[in-house]
Parts: C-alpha cells; sequence; structure tokens
C-alpha cells in the first residue's frame, strides 16, 4: 500500500500524466484473468486449485474455461469452487473486482469470499452474496470476536443469465460496491440497526492466513456459473478507476 501511494504522489509531483492502467497499476496485487489456466498474471501467487462443496473438502464435477467477456473465463459446474492463494489481501485498504455470470441462484451462495480464523477459533469474514436473506444481492460480513454482522444492501441485484462487473472498494473500512461501474451500496446495517457509516470489519490487517475462495465458503451451496477478470488492488480505486475497470477489453 505505501509503495503504491509512493509511486502515485511521485508522478504528481514530477508532473507526468497519471492514466490509470488495470494491469500494470503498482498496486495491482492479484490478476487471474482465467485465460485456460488458473493462474495469477502478476506473478505474485501461485495458481488458485479447486477445493469441493464448501473450502477444504473434496469435489466433483469439472471446472473448464469458456468464452468469457475478456478472453476465456472460468466456469463452475455447481458442485465446486476454486480455493484462491492465501494472504491476498492484508491490510484495510483495497479493491475486488470482477465478471460474474450466474446460472441460477441460492440463497446465501457466495460469488468472492474472503475469511480469518483467529487464535480462539473466532471466524471473520466478508462475502458477496447475489442473493442473501433480503432476497437481493448484499456485501456480507461477519466478526464473530465481537459479535458484528454488516449487511451492505445494495440498489441493484444480480440476476441470472446475466454478466455483471462487481467492484468492492474498501478505505479504512469505508465501502464503496460498484455494479456495471454504478455505486449501489445504498444502506448499511450493523446488527441490524441502520449505520449509513459503518464500517467493514477489519478482517485481514496484519493478520497472516486469510483465506479466498470463489463460489464456496465454509457452509453454504458452490456458485453454478462463471467468473472472469479477477483483479485484486491493495488500495481503494476512485470510481473513475471502477468504470474503467468495466469498460476494459469491452
Amino acid at each position: 500500500m505505501r509503495k503504491a501511494l509512493f509511486l502515485f504522489a511521485l508522478t504528481v509531483l514530477l508532473g507526468v500524466g497519471f492514466a490509470f492502467d488495470p494491469n500494470n497499476d503498482p498496486s495491482l496485487i492479484a490478476y487471474f484473468p482465467f485465460d485456460g489456466n488458473l493462474k495469477d498474471a502478476t506473478g505474485h501467487f501461485g495458481e488458485a486449485v479447486k477445493t469441493g462443496r464448501t473450502i477444504g473438502s473434496v469435489g466433483r464435477g469439472q471446472i473448464t474455461f469458456v468464452d468469457g467477456v475478456v478472453g476465456q473465463a472460468l466456469k463452475l459446474p455447481g458442485s465446486r469452487g476454486l480455493l484462491l492463494p492465501e494472504d491476498l489481501i492484508k491490510d484495510y485498504d483495497y479493491t475486488v473486482a470482477f465478471w460474474v455470470y450466474a446460472n441460477n441462484l441460492t440463497r446465501f451462495t457466495t460469488t468472492f469470499f474472503g475469511a480469518y480464523i483467529d487464535k480462539d477459533l473466532k471466524i471473520h469474514w466478508i462475502s458477496f452474496v447475489p442473493l442473501c436473506w433480503n432476497n437481493g444481492t448484499m456485501l456480507w460480513a461477519r466478526d464473530e470476536a465481537q459479535n458484528v454482522w454488516y449487511d451492505g444492501i445494495l440498489s441493484k441485484n444480480i440476476e441470472p443469465g446475466k454478466w455483471y462487473h462487481v467492484a468492492i472498494s474498501v478505505l479504512n473500512g469505508i465501502v464503496r460496491v460498484y455494479i456495471n461501474g454504478e455505486q449501489v451500496l445504498t444502506r448499511i446495517q450493523i446488527n441490524g440497526q441502520e449505520n449509513l457509516n459503518g464500517k467493514l470489519p477489519d478482517v485481514f490487517s496484519l493478520k497472516p492466513g486469510g483465506v479466498f475462495a470463489l463460489g464456496a465458503n465454509y457452509w453454504d451451496a458452490p456458485f453454478d456459473g462463471m467468473f472472469d477478470e479477477l483483479r485484486i488492488y491493495d488500495r481503494a480505486l476512485e470510481p473513475s478507476e471502477i468504470r474503467a475497470l468495466y469498460n476494459y477489453g469491452r
């Protein structure tokens, strides 16, 4: 994070024009284009691996590659998910962006999931859920140690049979959620109480052992559909940069 901010500040001081390049931004942590493989194109991490119906289980069904939004996309069969490398996020400022296509939706099934289990076996997690308890799409989170539930309720829902670009931008716990380049986080509830300034729990800061997955968590049915162009940045991207991601390769 410090390196990315330093390079950005240096660019401004030198008077050099700054244009956001999604694939070469200094804050890009990981990039999974899913063009026929499960590799991180940045080279910072190893390959993602298959998991079963839940994280850590053994599953059946083929993970394949099909035509996507940009090049190829990852296709999950609805019977297993994808386990990403550990510690993709390690602080309180980050952006997660990806394309997603659902064949069908099951309540509480995740798309992007991240978690950390502390020394007392308390679980801290975030999850982007197309069909949550409110029958809509939600950024959902839980800090079990502090007994906090975070419900980020959106004005736009993911529906089956369409591609959507999703971006989650976090700056010291303040969240913006975008669907197709539009900011859609309109309501926040903390433990069921409206709180528009409520912060997303700090799941990952300085905690090695963070677990990340696509289409699977520890409890619910796995995702049936496709993912493309998963990117993770070590800073909260600006709205114009999110729109650039949405328009990239289209």
